[in-house]
């Protein structure tokens, strides 16, 4: 199952090209070479804009189904490194959790995007009414509910997967994940709701087309 494609995603709405990246000890830290502690708020808010310009093209050629280059590998694991010092200085800010979820789970390293992606949702305020933030506690869960459907656990898939439509009720591809689940467990009447649901929303979503041809040839 495809993976929703990142141009909705809300940690890129804001994105802020960095002209000059801040100087520690004298020199440019890159990589893994430039370890370095961040120290307040100014220096968050430079880190997070440099993990943005690394992993936002990465990102989306990851769940437009490309190859990634060895160059977008590079740039994703430089946001790794980053990501970890923006951990350590605010441990209770939901947002890099999820930014290190979505570029583990581009680096293959799912066991390790899997616990970031349940701590940002420990974390997520319940009660928040921004767009953002709702749409993140939407889209995490439903990249839960794709992974757990490709490892075969179906109904820990079902349960984040309704919980990704119950919070953005428009959404193809989260309606069109479910109905792929559904079908799994041989629920096929609530697979065919799903998938006529998605289709509705987006006629050409390629998981909802794909399981209404199944469902048809199976007089559904």
């Amino acid at each position: 199952m495809q993976t929703s494609a990142l141009k909705y995603w809300p940690f890129v709405i804001a994105f802020v090209a960095v002209a000059v990246w801040m100087m520690i000890a004298g020199r440019t830290p890159t990589g893994d070479e430039g370890l370095y502690t961040i120290l307040d708020d100014e220096q968050y808010e430079q880190t997070l804009a440099r993990v943005r310009e690394l992993t936002q093209d990465p990102l989306i050629a990851y769940d437009s189904g490309q190859k990634l280059t060895n160059k977008q590998l590079d740039d994703l694991r430089e946001g790794r490194t980053l990501v970890r010092r923006l951990i350590a200085y605010q441990p209770r800010n939901f947002p890099p959790y999820v930014i290190m979820g979505k570029t583990q789970r581009a680096l293959g390293e799912m066991d390790e995007a899997v616990r970031n992606y349940e701590q940002a949702l420990l974390l997520m305020p319940e009660d928040s009414t921004d767009p953002d933030v709702l749409w993140t506690a939407a889209d995490v869960r439903y990249d839960l509910g794709v992974h757990y459907y490709n490892t075969s656990d179906y109904p820990t898939a079902e349960a984040y997967a309704e919980d990704a439509v119950a919070r953005d009720p428009t959404n193809a591809a989260y309606m069109a994940s479910l109905g792929a689940i559904k079908s799994q467990l041989g629920k096929i009447d609530e697979a065919r709701y799903w998938t006529d649901e998605s289709l509705k929303y987006d006629p050409n979503d390629p998981v909802a087309t794909a399981l209404d041809e199944e469902l048809k040839k199976a007089g559904k």
